[in-house]
């Protein structure tokens, strides 16, 4: 399980618990934290894994956070926010992760887009 906290372009903070299997990406977990916290995880699968997520699907709610993610986005415990839940496939529909991730009340909309980027139609 690899644990972030995400800034999101200065205007708050979400946390994400990402699991995967350790048996496959255990090298993931030796990587400096540093390098972690400021990359696109699904690039490093893609390039370094040779794991692009091909699908993903996910669900949201509202949900109390936990203690851990409130005190990672600095607010006060009970607080209530979006919980959201992500499973990202790779080659034939193999799930590789599954992502938690915690967002706190925001006054932003929240566009929820589970599939990665396809290739740049030709204009």
């Amino acid at each position: 399980m690899v644990r972030r906290s995400l800034d999101i372009g200065g205007m708050f903070t979400c946390t994400s618990q990402l699991y995967l299997p350790a048996t496959r990406f255990s090298r993931l977990l030796r990587m400096a934290e540093k390098r972690l916290a400021d990359t696109n995880l699904k690039e490093v699968l893609a390039a370094e894994f040779s794991a692009p997520t091909l699908h993903s699907e996910g669900m949201a709610w509202v949900a109390q956070l936990d203690a851990e993610d409130t005190a990672l986005m600095a607010l006060p415990p009970g607080t209530f926010g979006l919980e959201v839940h992500i499973t990202s496939c790779s080659f034939g529909r193999t799930p590789i992760t599954f992502q938690r991730m915690s967002v706190p009340p925001t006054p932003y909309a929240l566009k929820l887009d589970f599939n990665p980027p396809g290739p740049v139609p030709a204009s």
